[in-house]
């Protein structure tokens, strides 16, 4: 219904990953196009159970022709500086 009427929704973090699942009658992701924000792929592979995430939200957005900004943590932007 938000895509009908251009209404902003909220997910958070790992919540992201439910957008997953957004598609029109044509099989379609209805994200294609969007601005998205989530977890970085540097985040998800700090978790135990990384190799068994069934989705990298990530790259599945990306995929699927959507713009995708994951946060930044300390450690990547002191790498980024050297």
């Amino acid at each position: 219904m938000f895509l009908q009427f251009l209404e902003p929704i909220c997910a958070v973090g790992f919540g992201t990953v439910a957008l997953a699942a957004g598609r029109f009658e044509n099989n379609e992701w209805c994200f294609k196009g969007f601005s998205l924000t989530g977890p970085s792929v540097y985040e998800l592979i700090q978790r135990k159970d990384f190799s068994t995430l069934p989705i990298i939200f990530e790259d599945f957005a990306k995929d699927n022709l959507a713009s995708y900004t994951g946060k930044l943590h300390e450690k990547q932007l002191r790498q980024g500086s050297q």
